[in-house]
């Protein structure tokens, strides 16, 4: 017997590869008009953000208060009474004591 003339593997057939680039090509395509389309509605239809005009006077009064606490006048600082030091006179005794044992002793 004679070997087969023609053994195409199973795993590469011509037309499926064909068929894969035309769903590649496809995708690609898809994806950049995705893109493109989200950037056009974003451009394009995009609405500035500004505050609505409504009449306020038909507002309740707890809606026309103001949203933060108005600002405080500071407190003028006040002068720090002096502390009187507890260890004064023990320590007028201590230079006292040093001052006597500096002296030079004289016989």
């Amino acid at each position: 017997m004679r070997p087969a003339t023609f053994t195409r593997p199973p795993w590469t057939l011509p037309v499926t590869r064909l068929r894969v680039g035309r769903v590649v090509l496809l995708a690609v395509v898809t994806f950049v008009a995705l893109i493109g389309g989200t950037m056009w509605l974003l451009t394009t239809k995009a609405r500035p953000f500004l505050t609505s005009t409504i009449d306020s006077t038909a507002w309740p009064a707890w809606l026309r208060q103001a949203q933060t606490y108005p600002a405080t006048e500071p407190e003028p600082s006040k002068a720090a009474a002096p502390v009187s030091d507890p260890n004064a006179a023990l320590l007028a005794k201590l230079a006292a004591l040093q001052a006597q044992l500096n002296e030079p002793a004289s016989d």
